[in-house]
């Protein structure tokens, strides 16, 4: 009984670790001068929840890395439940 519950928990701990969610990346352009860069990411955390849109803003040679879950929030500006983000052009100005 005891071994079993050990198994149990180590199993929970193990699939509990696992990124549940995925990001997929729309769209990409980069600032004038090639300073930054703006990326539009959808988010899917399963078939029981809908799709999340965002964008992330990071310096041009960075780069984005998911968290445990699965999901990128460094640099998240924009976060919608609606519809699609999209990037038009260039970006002109960043504050």
């Amino acid at each position: 009984m005891r071994t079993m519950a050990i198994i149990l928990l180590v199993a929970a701990l193990l699939l509990g670790g696992c990124g549940v969610c995925g990001e997929d990346k729309l769209a990409e352009t980069s600032s004038p001068g090639n300073k930054y860069v703006a990326t539009v990411f959808r988010r899917g955390c399963g078939a029981t929840t809908g799709f999340l849109y965002h964008v992330n803003i990071r310096s041009f040679n960075g780069s984005f890395s998911a968290d445990h879950r699965g999901v990128i929030e460094d640099g998240q500006i924009f976060l919608t439940r609606e519809g699609k983000s999209t990037l038009a052009g260039r970006m002109t100005k960043l504050c």
